[in-house]
């Protein structure tokens, strides 16, 4: 909830961002009501069911085949959706990231989803807690690079933010 709180600091009135599945995304969903004239593109079933609460956001849903107990679409027909959209900010989950692989997830089909919510977006932030730092899963999707901000707790090793803030990555 913390982390999702500041990451509602990066959103401004009329931005159109993405949220990639996962509870740190579904926490940030919910405190979206507070910014107006906001378009949400997401996989997420969970966060577009908050999100249709609200009537000042729009939301976009990326249809596919749904990953059942995960609450998320996946497959071609997301891949294609996003093809033809421009997101200003995409705020992404991951399950591991280290220096040596970048941000990672256990499956193929969801880290493609991640890899092309980042390259269609003009900002990525990542939204991971300290525990996920130097850790990786099965399948790398985005070199540590490709993200402008990570938002995370205080338990991040200094060392392993300096060396984040090298790589042109904010902390």
């Amino acid at each position: 909830q913390a982390i999702a709180e500041r990451a509602l600091e990066f959103i401004r009135p009329g931005d159109v961002i993405a949220l990639d599945t996962g509870t740190t995304t579904y926490e940030l969903a919910k405190l979206l009501n507070t910014v107006p004239n906001l378009t949400v593109i997401t996989n997420d079933l969970r966060i577009s069911a908050v999100l249709e609460q609200y009537p000042d956001v729009t939301v976009i849903v990326l249809g596919g085949m749904v990953r059942h107990r995960f609450h998320c679409t996946y497959g071609s027909s997301v891949m294609d959706a996003l093809d033809s959209l421009y997101i200003d900010t995409a705020f992404i989950a991951t399950n591991g990231f280290s220096l040596r692989r970048g941000l990672s997830t256990p499956r193929i089909e969801m880290a493609d989803i991640k890899n092309k919510m980042i390259r269609v977006s003009g900002r990525v932030i990542l939204m991971a807690d300290s525990t996920k730092a130097e850790t990786e899963a099965f399948t790398s999707f985005a070199p540590l690079k490709d993200v402008d901000i990570l938002v995370t707790d205080a338990g991040i090793d200094d060392a392993f933010a300096e060396s984040l803030g090298e790589l042109g990555v904010e902390v």
